[in-house]
């Protein structure tokens, strides 16, 4: 190819994402001189100098599939009720739940921080998780249902004996409903 400014098209494989684009020198000895690639708004771009071979190389990562893996990473409410009640607002920055493997971390506005582990079962309708606790002397599993589609997850979980059937809080029952959203990067440094 001769110098000039060249579009890339970005690679694509099935079942991975692509997290980023590497420019090489063949041999891998070397690095390149005065060519570089650059992603713009519109795609990635390689500006090619007089007489450099590059090679380009995609870097992949697999994506999850599974709602385990999917659930990993934590979680800020975006709104909540209880016994049919909506949680005010200023209770919201302060629900906060964690999901690391199969472990489970819920930080609750009273002051509750509680921890345990968590089962799914995707197959039932609507899906099934079920959190047991690992803390204090009440060791029970906690019922509950959820539903997640992109960075929203639904959340609704109640007593042993208060098993959730639909996506909301009802007047004298001890289930408690969740929207959450996946923290941000910058979310979790600042600490929210």
């Amino acid at each position: 190819m001769s110098p000039g400014t060249y579009g890339v098209a970005e690679p694509r494989k099935s079942g991975y994402r692509m997290v980023g684009l590497m420019m090489e020198r063949p041999g891998w000895k070397t690095p390149v001189a005065h060519s570089r690639l650059e992603k713009g708004y519109d795609g990635w771009h390689l500006f090619l100098s007089r007489g450099e071979t590059v090679r380009l190389r995609a870097i992949f990562e697999p994506v999850a599939t599974k709602d385990e893996d999917r659930l990993q990473g934590t979680w800020l409410a975006s709104r909540a009720s209880s016994t049919a009640s909506p949680l005010p607002e200023r209770d919201l920055k302060n629900v906060r739940v964690a999901f690391a493997g199969r472990a489970v971390k819920i930080a609750m506005p009273d002051g509750f921080q509680g921890e345990g582990t968590f089962q799914l079962d995707s197959a039932k309708s609507p899906k099934r998780i079920d959190i047991t606790r690992t803390e204090g002397k009440n060791r029970f599993a906690v019922p509950g249902i959820y539903s997640l589609e992109g960075d929203v997850l639904k959340l609704c979980v109640g007593e042993p004996e208060d098993l959730p059937t639909a996506f909301a809080s009802q007047q004298g029952s001890r289930v408690i409903y969740f929207v959450l959203r996946r923290a941000t990067a910058a979310e979790l440094r600042a600490g929210k």
